[in-house]
């Protein structure tokens, strides 16, 4: 059976031993003395900087990779001139006597000058009803400070 060799025969172990206290020598010459203060170099950790990719060369959203939202309008959108709020009202039905009319807006009862909450496209809107025509089957309501009239659909 062949013997195989190994590094921890005194041969290689005394070379690599020679040969490491060689460089440790060289490295660690003496340089010549001064009485200079030594320098300290002035070592701080770069700035982390992220910058927004303006489109997909630039850069992607590692967690969704073919999303586009963030390459969206850099460009801030300026509001339009304030309107008033679109809100959808049906009146389903007029009841009561001419003394107290009643009106139905979108499963709301109103009487004349009541205030109430409506539920229109998910939204809570406050309106006031101001009249009820009971012979022309007509309500006037506001809505902040826009009057509107609802009337009854037409059955055919």
């Amino acid at each position: 059976m062949k013997q195989r060799s190994s590094i921890y025969s005194p041969g290689r172990t005394a070379l690599l031993l020679a040969a490491g206290l060689c460089a440790t020598a060289v490295v660690g010459a003496p340089s010549p003395s001064t009485n200079a203060a030594p320098v300290v170099a002035d070592v701080r950790p770069g700035r982390s900087l992220f910058i927004i990719p303006t489109g997909p060369q630039e850069g992607k959203d590692p967690f969704f990779p073919r999303s586009v939202r963030a390459y969206g309008a850099t460009a801030p959108v300026k509001p339009g001139p304030p309107t008033s709020p679109i809100v959808e009202l049906a009146l389903t039905g007029i009841s009561g006597s001419t003394d107290k009319p009643l009106a139905i807006i979108n499963n709301v009862t109103f009487g004349i000058n009541d205030d109430n909450d409506v539920i229109a496209k998910g939204r809570r809107i406050r309106i006031r009803c101001v009249d009820i025509n009971l012979t022309e089957g007509r309500v006037r309501v506001q809505i902040g400070s826009e009057m509107r009239d609802l009337r009854l659909p037409i059955n055919r």
